[in-house]
């Protein structure tokens, strides 16, 4: 079944296929601190993941108890935790390993960027960055640490080496930029406030000149794009959080600034609506997306329907999985690698599953 999505670009409906062939394996986190968050894969084959216990901009107070940086090494079968020190605010949310080996993480209630040697399992230091500007998720691109700062309106970039930072102030205020993806010299991100919902990227070979690509030309309100992957043609795919689809962007045919019938669509924009979600779950929040390298796989994770599965770019085709139940809430912490392994996190159910290929 195709329909057209109501707004000025095409968009493609399926029907959900389950994803039967596929054992999902769910690892117990209830050891750690809880509440994980982001993840990432290292060149090893280990699973990393953030562990705040405290769920963001609800319950994280001052009196927090630090929170943990986790680990899923390749080979083993149980993660092990590492506690970050006792200063306030240090919870982290997400995490990226640099080509060397070390783990990058950032704590967004003390607006920190930290760094932990997973050979010697000791935390190298956390440095400041500008206060209350919120860390949020990160990249490693051009030998610096790339991070969105979720509580301002600014990408921030962390010299590894220098530990100083710089902040590039997006050209639109109250952007609250959310997710972070790099490719060449151009860093992506995603404007996550409603009444913006807009993808921009820093050129670093422009003088970190910030470009921002209207993604409709009427906003809903409930399009707050979210967390970012790029494939190998340097689409950049973005979760649509309140909004139940994913998009695509195409960097050769975007044009920056307003789009709209007195200007022109929004061309290079392209938006698929996922199926409706199980009649039990009543909200839906798309979450993490992560292009799988050498297919033609998009997965994604919706945190308020209990689903994983993945669009697939030559069938124009959804195929989805219902999980757990709806209050699981698998969220940002998504992650694919080549051979076909998924990862996610359920931060409510204190769990790490994997979803591994057929056999």
């Amino acid at each position: 079944m195709l329909q057209m999505l109501a707004v000025p670009v095409a968009a493609v409906v399926s029907l959900a296929i389950a994803l039967s062939s596929q054992c999902v394996v769910s690892y117990n986190l209830s050891d750690g601190v809880g509440d994980p968050w982001g993840t990432a894969l290292d060149q090893r084959g280990n699973v990393w993941f953030a562990e705040a216990g405290c769920d963001f901009e609800v319950n994280c107070t001052a009196a927090t108890p630090p929170g943990q940086i986790g680990v899923l090494r390749a080979g083993t079968d149980g993660p092990r935790f590492y506690t970050l020190p006792a200063v306030p605010g240090n919870q982290p949310i997400f995490v990226e390993p640099d080509p060397a080996g070390v783990l990058w993480f950032t704590t967004p209630n003390n607006s920190s960027i930290g760094a932990f040697d997973p050979v010697t399992e000791t935390f190298l230091g956390q440095w400041p960055v500008t206060p209350a500007t919120g860390p949020w998720d990160l990249v490693w691109a051009n030998g610096a640490i790339w991070y969105t700062e979720r509580f301002g309106s600014a990408i921030g970039r962390f010299d590894p080496v220098a530990k100083t930072h710089v902040d590039v102030r997006t050209p639109t205020p109250d952007t609250h930029p959310y997710g972070i993806a790099a490719n060449g010299t151009r860093i992506w991100f995603a404007e996550n406030n409603g009444a913006v919902a807009r993808i921009a990227s820093l050129d670093t070979a422009r003088a970190n000149r910030i470009d921002e690509y209207q993604l409709r030309a009427a906003l809903p309100g409930s399009l707050t794009p979210h967390m970012l992957s790029v494939d190998e043609s340097g689409g950049v795919w973005w979760s649509a959080g309140w909004t139940r689809v994913i998009g695509r962007l195409d960097p050769s045919r975007v044009v920056a600034g307003a789009c709209g019938a007195s200007v022109g669509n929004c061309a290079g924009v392209t938006e698929y609506r996922l199926p409706d979600p199980p009649p039990d779950c009543h909200q839906s929040h798309v979450s993490g997306i992560a292009v799988q390298p050498g297919s033609s796989r998009v997965w994604l994770t919706d945190s308020l329907s209990g689903e994983v599965g993945y669009f697939d770019r030559q069938s124009n085709a959804f195929t989805l999985r219902r999980v757990h139940d709806c209050n699981a809430h698998s969220h940002d912490g998504l992650s694919a690698d080549g051979a076909g392994h998924v990862w996610w996190t359920e931060e409510f159910a204190d769990a790490l599953n994997t979803l591994a290929p057929p056999g």
